[in-house]
């Protein structure tokens, strides 16, 4: 008797098992996360179809179902992306129902990179989908995340500098000594002061890259550099704002790299390079580079060679 009943038992838990997958469709789990060197927002979603005898509809209703979820991770995960080191997508979704509007479409129309079907002992179909969107803009992006922001000048942040530099001639610092040749050991080359570097100044210059050198920073999508205080004043050496609205509409303000070998390989400032060391990050993550390297990216500046306005501009990480 008391195996009949665990039988019964069986059976009974079996039925309620396999009652609890939708019969259309069901969504099991979803995550996503960010990588700002490839510059796009990640998601990965599950779902499973109960077999109705037709495995392409099975097919079809597994892969909506994981497509949802991954949806859903997406959105999650952009709204946690700063895009100021003070206000969040989510920020800007809560005060601008067009935004909203916009980033939601965005992740409807997120790019399936990957899928995955399995086909269960019981003959339910199961899905996994790998699904992206970007964050800035580019040739490859159906969508982004910055063709959804608004850049209002007027939204600046209050501690960031209202000089720019392309506005203030910056004050030259004082010329440094010049640097010895260490004559210990033939074999030894000079050694030069940390500064601007890699690019050949009697060129145009076609962008600049700030390296952080391993210093903690924040990555949001407007990031802020400034100069160290000349003069009892800091100048804005670069910021969304500073970007042509055009140009931030389309492809974002800027890009992140892990180092600077990947960062002077990148296609929009491939060429003369400029890479400037960023000396410090303050508390309110702007990144702040010297007196000399602001002058001399003045100069780089001239003549119409406005890669700052162009956002030919790369962080990297190292």
């Amino acid at each position: 008797m008391d195996h009949v009943k665990k039988i019964r038992l069986f059976a009974i838990t079996s039925l309620i098992s396999t009652m609890a997958v939708s019969v259309f469709a069901a969504e099991t789990s979803g995550k996503g996360g960010v990588n700002w060197s490839g510059g796009y927002i990640e998601a990965v979603g599950e779902g499973a179809a109960k077999s109705s005898g037709n495995k392409g509809k099975d097919k079809m209703s597994a892969t909506r179902a994981a497509e949802v979820k991954a949806q859903r991770a997406l959105l999650e995960t952009i709204k946690g992306v700063h895009v100021t080191s003070t206000t969040t997508v989510q920020d800007s979704m809560m005060t601008e129902d067009i935004i909203k509007t916009k980033i939601n479409g965005i992740v409807k129309g997120a790019q399936l990179v990957d899928k995955k079907l399995e086909v269960e002992s019981d003959g339910s179909i199961s899905a996994t989908v790998t699904m992206r969107i970007c964050l800035m803009g580019g040739p490859a992006c159906k969508g982004s995340v910055v063709e959804a922001l608004e850049l209002d000048p007027t939204s600046e942040q209050p501690f960031v500098p209202k000089k720019s530099i392309l506005q203030e001639e910056p004050v030259q610092p004082a010329a440094e000594p010049p640097v010895k040749p260490i004559t210990e050991s033939p074999k030894q080359a000079i050694v030069l002061p940390r500064s601007t570097y890699s690019c050949d100044l009697t060129k145009p210059v076609t962008g600049i890259v700030f390296s952080l050198d391993g210093r903690s920073y924040e990555r949001v999508l407007m990031p802020v550099v400034i100069s160290e205080v000349i003069n009892a004043e800091s100048v804005k050496v670069y910021s969304a704002m500073l970007v042509k609205p055009a140009v931030f509409r389309t492809f974002g303000a800027i890009r992140y790299a892990d180092s600077i070998d990947n960062a002077v390989k990148q296609l929009h400032v491939c060429g003369n390079v400029l890479i400037v060391p960023v000396k410090e990050v303050t508390k309110e993550n702007m990144m702040v580079i010297n007196a000399r390297d602001l002058a001399t990216i003045k100069e780089t500046l001239a003549h119409g060679n406005n890669y700052i306005e162009d956002a030919k501009v790369v962080i990297s990480a190292q």
